[in-house]
């Protein structure tokens, strides 16, 4: 089950890091950002399982693909978190 989300501004960024995230091992599912998240308007997600989520990020991060806010999703409750 995915319980966690990168945030991306734009679909090239978001298809980037998941080419990355699949390229070391790490699996994950593009999707739109759900629109109660999308407060600068439309954006899309990875979602992952927590346990991969610091592994994902440090990826990320390596490859200099800029990506947005972190969220765990918990009963439907989505909540930002911080790495």
């Amino acid at each position: 089950m995915y319980d966690c989300m990168i945030a991306f501004r734009t679909i090239t960024r978001a298809q980037r890091g998941a080419e990355l995230l699949d390229y070391s091992g790490i699996p994950c599912r593009l999707q739109r950002l759900p629109a109660a998240l999308a407060d600068r308007g439309c954006g899309y997600v990875l979602a992952l399982r927590r346990e991969s989520l610091a592994g994902a990020v440090s990826v990320l991060r390596q490859n200099h693909v800029d990506f947005g806010r972190l969220y765990t999703v918990e009963n439907g409750i989505h909540r930002e978190v911080f790495l």
